[in-house]
């Protein structure tokens, strides 16, 4: 992603971050029949979510949203094909940003269940989309229904939690039934450390100039770039807040970072996208680098968002999710 995609020069003076509010969220689903699923199952989750809320939703029984009269009010059309402001923000034509991510482990975790065993899944929804959250929830009801995996194992909606403030570990149960309002609760960033480390747990899918990017051609201005315009689209879209910032003095500074100890793979995987009736290559980096420098002070506030906005493509299905500790390796440091 070069910098013609992140235009927008006000001044050289650090700038506040973009403002995110969010809403984080832990679904237990505890299955009535064994249960495997395939080695990164966010596609997996993403993909049934949105089969069962045209299921719930769908007043027409069109099976294109295009020339539907009513898209406009209905749920799928805002959670999974988010239409367009008419306003750009970075001077190009901007592909809207769901206003949703899964939070999945890593590939190669826990992927088998018994019967009777449940599986944790979040779901972070984006400043104004939590008034959605009474609509994703009877969809998960009718994924239960429906069933997930390759011999559609059936599950309950046993528990809904909320996490009281982001960064903290204290979840709270809401009613599954007759969900009350809620209010989105702003990132507060934290003091910048000198250095850190940075652990991609699911993969990064960074592209430039239409090619994937590999770990010969990862580098710190490609992932700022990505990480810039998505923090400030989450925030344009769902938080109503335009971002102002110069862009391109950020991006140099993310130049100036020095990045240490990069242990990167390409993890590839391919899924199925019911859409475009093919598989799609969905291969991304994995792994741990750290960063080092005085401009990581700058981009910090940048960074730390990105823990709950993720970075790269296919963001809505789990990918490019992250986490920071010192880049020191002393204990107690996940942020």
């Amino acid at each position: 992603m070069s910098s013609q995609l992140l235009t927008s020069p006000v001044s050289h003076a650090a700038p506040a971050p973009p403002r995110l509010e969010v809403g984080i969220y832990r679904f237990h689903l505890r299955f009535a029949e064994p249960l495997t699923l395939p080695p990164f199952w966010g596609s997996t989750i993403r993909g049934l979510l949105g089969h069962a809320l045209r299921q719930v939703h769908c007043v027409t029984g069109k099976p294109s949203c295009l020339d539907c009269p009513v898209k406009t009010a209905c749920n799928y059309h805002w959670l999974f094909d988010t239409p367009e402001l008419q306003e750009n923000l970075l001077d190009v034509a901007n592909g809207a940003p769901r206003p949703f991510v899964l939070n999945v482990p890593p590939p190669a975790d826990k992927r088998h269940f018994r019967a009777g065993e449940a599986l944790q899944l979040g779901f972070t929804l984006f400043g104004r989309a939590l008034s959605y959250l009474p609509a994703i929830i009877p969809a998960l009801n009718q994924m239960g229904h429906l069933g997930l995996g390759n011999h559609r194992s059936r599950f309950d909606l046993s528990r809904v939690e909320r996490i009281w403030m982001p960064a903290s570990n204290l979840y709270q149960p809401i009613p599954i039934n007759g969900v009350p309002a809620q209010k989105a609760r702003p990132i507060n960033v934290p003091a910048a450390p000198p250095s850190v480390r940075v652990e991609l747990l699911t993969p990064m899918r960074l592209r430039h100039k239409g090619s994937a990017i590999g770990p010969a051609h990862f580098n710190t201005r490609l992932l700022f770039a990505n990480i810039l315009r998505r923090n400030s689209l989450l925030s344009w879209y769902f938080s109503g807040r335009k971002h102002q910032a110069d862009f391109r003095h950020l991006l140099a500074l993310s130049e100036e970072m020095e990045m240490r100890h990069a242990k990167l793979r390409m993890y590839r995987w391919q899924r199925y996208s019911g859409r475009q009736h093919r598989m799609l290559q969905m291969n991304g980096l994995i792994g741990s680098f750290e960063l080092h420098g005085a401009a990581l002070k700058t981009l910090w506030p940048y960074l730390y968002l990105g823990l709950w906005t993720h970075a790269g493509k296919g963001t809505s299905l789990g990918l490019g999710r992250y986490r920071l500790l010192p880049a020191t390796h002393l204990p107690g440091g996940e942020m």
